[in-house]
């Protein structure tokens, strides 16, 4: 008998035993590790069952999170449990845990954190500042007051003397704001509507930009009143300070002219309430 032949028997030997094992048939297209090993989801390239054993993750110190810092070519997909404590991010799509060490899986650009960033929050909140404010609204029936979002407040807009401050550490982020308080109306005649605009330093520290706008609608005539309960939120800002203020744009006021006062009275000695301590803005910010 030559080399050859011996060979080849050999390896029909190997694979003729290898026949004879329970759950062969899946050895080249699935694999199953753990407990019932012949039972085999039909979907799964490998599957992993057991009742107390877990799966291990490779344990790998990274060093940025959009550092790859394996072997070979970058894949998507790629999960490791990282032992780095003093991993660094140096982009804020990709932040790492909070306690640095943990599971991440690479998205084909950088590792992203799997587990849930912990965020913390915190309050302030901000009264009027005095005097209060008394904004005068002529009768029209064409906007007399335009505006677009995103860009700074127009002149038209009147300052109402509520502004807020916060600060934003981390590039995660969810920051909202309340406005609370109430106003009054005076010596219209018919419905009157005016926008209440929420300004801050979003892109440029110092300038204002309308990031929310509410449409208020007051059907009270001659000396009325109302609460204004108006909220919005803002996520993921870049980390620095920024400030607040909200601004009143008149709208259209088809009947007679109208005063509109927010911290103070619109009718001096005759309508509305110098409360311009209870006109508040709470903002809260969670990172």
């Amino acid at each position: 008998m030559n080399t050859k032949q011996r060979s080849l028997r050999i390896t029909s030997a190997v694979i003729f035993l290898f026949a004879l094992l329970p759950g062969f048939s899946a050895v080249f297209a699935q694999v199953k590790i753990g407990t019932n090993p012949t039972t085999i989801n039909a979907g799964s390239a490998l599957e992993i069952e057991s009742t107390n054993k877990g799966l291990l993750m490779p344990r790998i110190s990274l060093a940025n999170t959009t550092t790859w810092g394996l072997a070979g070519i970058a894949a998507a997909g790629m999960h490791v449990y990282n032992t780095n404590a003093g991993i660094t991010s140096t982009n804020t799509a990709y932040p790492t845990l909070v306690a640095k060490i943990g599971e991440y899986y690479w998205d084909g650009t950088g590792w992203v954190a799997l587990a849930p960033i912990a965020k913390s929050t915190s309050i302030s909140s901000f009264s009027q500042s005095t005097p209060g404010v008394a904004v005068y609204i002529a009768s029209s029936n064409s906007p007399l007051c335009t505006f677009n979002g995103g860009t700074p407040p127009p002149a038209c807009a009147i300052d109402l003397n509520r502004n807020g401050t916060f600060t934003v550490a981390t590039p995660i982020n969810d920051i909202t704001i309340d406005i609370t308080g109430t106003y009054s109306v005076s010596y219209n005649d018919t419905q009157v509507n005016w926008y209440f605009l929420i300004a801050i330093d979003k892109t440029t520290p110092g300038v204002y930009e309308i990031v929310d706008n509410v449409y208020i609608t007051h059907s009270g005539t001659g000396c009325s009143a109302n609460y204004l309960n108006i909220k919005t939120a803002l996520q993921n800002l870049p980390a620095r300070t920024y400030n607040i203020k909200a601004y009143l744009a008149p709208w259209v006021d088809s009947g007679h002219d109208a005063w509109v006062g927010i911290g103070t009275q619109s009718s001096p000695g005759a309508c509305g309430s110098n409360d311009y301590l209870n006109q508040k803005m709470v903002v809260s910010v969670s990172q």
